[in-house]
């Protein structure tokens, strides 16, 4: 019995720690895979085709990020003062879920002072860009 109770304080323990070291891994693991190659490992773009992830833009488009990801972006964009009209498309199999975490890694690492999105907040923007994409 005390081995039990050993071994199950240890796997809690080793989840709060692995929490702890990196609140959005499965978000990194998302951006790393569909992200990186255009807006690059530090966020900073590609030249003056992809836009950088600009605390300024996040910022201000925070509720605008998970359509972004879900559905894609058209048309020109202002990152930092320079327009941006390179087409990116969405990923539409990837669910709330994995959009809230990529979102939200994103927000924390390169607009830290932005909250993170919840869930809620998460479902209502993907159902009103859904609305517009229709």
């Amino acid at each position: 019995m005390a081995i039990k109770r050993l071994f199950l304080f240890a796997c809690f323990t080793g989840i709060l720690s692995s929490c702890n070291q990196e609140p959005y891994q499965q978000g990194k693991n998302l951006y790393t895979y569909y992200c990186e190659s255009c807006h690059m490992a530090d966020g900073s773009g590609l030249a003056k085709l992809i836009p950088p992830m600009s605390e300024e833009y996040l910022s201000a488009h925070r509720m605008e990020i998970p359509c972004i990801v879900k559905y894609g972006q058209k048309g020109p964009i202002v990152v930092n003062g320079i327009e941006y009209d390179q087409q990116m498309e969405g990923f539409k199999h990837l669910t709330d879920a994995e959009i809230s975490n990529v979102v939200n890694y994103v927000l924390d690492k390169w607009a830290p002072g932005t909250s993170p999105l919840l869930p809620g907040e998460i479902a209502s923007a993907l159902a009103s860009c859904k609305e517009k994409t229709k």
